[in-house]
């Protein structure tokens, strides 16, 4: 969702909360990102990027690190 659009929804009451994990700057620097973490009453819960912080998450992405260093290792023994 854009998020322009989500701080106006949540300030027109359309939805009443949201949880966000990421923004394309952290911590947030457009005004309408500072202004939907700011909001009253617990409208929006705002973590640090911890999304990913679950055994699954965490399980795929060192299979996902250990298949990339197998590849460039691999391509590195074929210049040599």
């Amino acid at each position: 969702m854009e998020g322009p659009a989500l701080l106006r929804l949540l300030k027109d009451g359309r939805i009443r909360g949201a949880g966000l994990d990421v923004f394309h700057l952290e911590p947030p620097v457009d005004e309408w990102e500072k202004e939907l973490v700011n909001l009253p009453n617990g409208t929006t819960v705002v973590t640090c990027h911890i999304g990913a912080e679950t055994r699954q998450a965490q399980k795929r992405a060192s299979i996902e690190i250990a298949e990339r260093i197998k590849t460039e290792a691999t391509r590195f023994q074929g210049t040599g």
